[in-house]
């Protein structure tokens, strides 16, 4: 999107108008750097406007909005549509799942490839049984995009691999590892919804159950969170951490907890705990690779686990989610898939050491 010449709009300003005592000279440049982005912001005002519709709507007029919404051409709306049909009388959800599965077919029939990945996304919102045809042609689809020499279509490609049959992701990872998308597929989804940046620093809470997360901008974008964990969570945290020993003594090269790089105690009675991002969760993994290495992971985890357990350590929530992978990088900085990638314990917020 082509940015203002801010020097011009900034001439005709009454600059004395918008000045506030006490706060030093107004600086209008640095507010009108912004102004670049006011038509995307207008435009996810009209979505949001579009959707708070459907769910203020009385529920017999739900089926008639969302018809509506996925009439629009921006692939995020119809999604978001798509999600709303169970919000629809039940005798009306079964025509909008059809009308769902022909908006992806025309969607994914088009060149561009964030339009395929976004409506491949969909296809979680059509009836059941027409939902392994679809996933045949995004198969179809990421193999050619796979095969072509863009790097940004192949990305968009490697990010739709979720939507193929299972059965054929691990081969697909496979090709996209070698083409040198492995970074790509394994990557922690924390900073995926974030508008962050690697040229400026700054932070933002991140939304999750349980104790508050900041994600950080600048060079330290997908390298760094800071998590805010009561004391007692953060000293049976650090002392099995620390304890590198205890995990030498039963097998381990390496400490299998996730890595605090600094912390401080906060004006709020918190531990700041600066923590290093690793990959994607054992979860995801599975559901992205088709189980490759599950086996191997899974001994890792229950090794992870039955030492906590000895060591007194109660982390609170030892499910799939709370479990990353961490794969090893070739001298490239690829993701090396020869090598099976090492586990993690992490989000220790709820864990409890009775010493």
């Amino acid at each position: 999107m082509e940015k203002p010449r801010i020097e011009n709009l900034s001439a005709h300003i009454p600059i004395d108008m918008y000045q506030v005592s006490g706060h030093g000279e107004i600086d209008p440049e640095k507010y009108l750097r912004n102004k670049w982005q006011d038509n995307q912001i207008k435009l996810c005002a009209e979505k949001d406007s579009t959707l708070n519709k459907i769910l203020d709507a009385p529920k017999q007029e739900r089926a008639s909005l969302i018809k509506q919404a996925l009439s629009q051409e921006d692939p995020e709306v119809q999604r978001k549509a798509a999600e709303m049909i169970l919000c629809a009388p039940e005798q009306e959800q079964a025509s909008l799942q059809l009308l769902v599965l022909e908006k992806i077919k025309q969607a994914l029939s088009q060149e561009d490839p964030e339009v395929q990945r976004k409506a491949a996304g969909m296809i979680r919102y059509v009836p059941e049984q027409e939902r392994a045809s679809l996933q045949l042609l995004v198969l179809e689809k990421i193999k050619q995009a796979l095969s072509q020499e863009d790097p940004e279509v192949q990305r968009k490609a490697a990010e739709m691999i979720l939507c193929a049959p299972k059965q054929e992701r691990a081969s697909l990872i496979k090709i996209a590892f070698y083409a040198g998308l492995g970074n790509e597929i394994v990557k922690s989804p924390l900073y995926d919804n974030s508008n962050f940046d690697k040229e400026r620093f700054k932070r933002k809470m991140f939304e999750k159950t349980g104790s508050e997360t900041t994600l950080v901008g600048g060079t330290l974008k997908d390298k760094l969170i800071i998590r805010h964990v009561k004391p007692s969570a953060f000293l049976a945290w650090q002392k099995i951490y620390e304890n590198h020993q205890v995990w030498k003594n039963n097998g381990f090269d390496y400490v299998p907890i996730e890595p605090i790089q600094s912390y401080r105690l906060n004006k709020k009675g918190l531990v700041d705990v600066f923590s290093g991002v690793l990959d994607l969760s054992l979860a995801q993994w599975a559901e992205v690779s088709g189980y490759m290495f599950m086996e191997e992971l899974g001994k890792q985890k229950h090794n992870i686990i039955s030492v906590l357990e000895r060591q007194g350590i109660r982390h609170g929530h030892t499910h799939d989610r709370n479990f990353v992978l961490r794969f090893f990088r070739n001298k490239d900085g690829n993701s090396d898939l020869n090598q099976v990638p090492r586990l993690y314990a992490i989000d220790f917020d709820a864990a409890f050491s009775p010493s």
